[in-house]
C-alpha cells in the first residue's frame, strides 16, 4: 500500500475535482481528508489511485468556507472610524463585515473564510478591519449579530 502522497497524486485526483485536505500515514491504513463536488465519485477515485484500504473523509464540496464569526472587540478611532477585531487561527482571514447602523445601535457581522478542516490550535491573531460609519458612534452600542450581544470597547 502506497503510505505517502506525491505532487503527482494530488495532480491526478485534482483531475477529478479532489483536492486533498489532510494526510494522516501513522495508522494501520492510509487516511485522506478531502473535498470534492461528488463525495461518492471522490471515494472511488482515490481508492482507485490509494487502494482498497485507504479511508476516505470527505469534508465538503470546496477547500475552504466562509463563515460568520464573533467580533471580539472594536476601538472607536472618531470621526466615524472603527476598527473592529477578529480572531484568527492558522490561514483564516477575515472576508467581509457588515455593518448596519441606526440612531440606537450599530449591528456588525464579520465573515472569516477557513480550512473545511478546522485549524487549531490558539488563536494566533486578533486582526483589526476598520470601516467607516455613516456618522460617529457617539453613544450608540454596538452589537454582533453572530452572539447577539454588545461587543467589548477597547481602549
Amino acid at each position: 500500500m502506497n503510505t505517502q502522497l506525491t505532487d503527482d497524486d494530488r495532480a491526478a485526483l485534482l483531475e477529478w475535482d479532489v483536492a486533498v485536505i489532510t494526510v494522516e500515514t501513522g495508522g494501520e491504513h492510509l487516511q485522506l481528508w478531502v473535498t470534492a463536488p461528488d463525495s461518492e465519485q471522490a471515494r472511488g477515485v482515490v481508492r482507485d489511485r490509494f487502494g482498497p484500504d485507504v479511508e476516505v473523509s470527505v469534508c465538503g464540496s470546496e477547500p475552504r468556507e466562509i463563515r460568520p464569526a464573533p467580533c471580539v472587540g472594536y476601538l472607536d478611532r472618531g470621526c466615524g472610524k472603527l476598527g473592529f477585531y477578529y480572531e484568527l487561527r492558522g490561514d483564516q482571514h477575515v472576508d467581509r463585515i457588515e455593518v448596519t447602523e441606526d440612531k440606537h445601535c450599530l449591528i456588525v457581522l464579520g465573515f472569516i473564510c477557513t480550512p473545511v478542516v478546522e485549524p487549531g490550535g490558539d488563536c494566533e491573531e486578533s486582526s483589526r478591519y476598520t470601516k467607516w460609519l455613516e456618522e460617529p458612534l457617539g453613544d450608540r452600542i454596538v452589537i454582533d449579530s453572530f452572539t447577539r450581544e454588545p461587543v467589548l470597547r477597547l481602549h
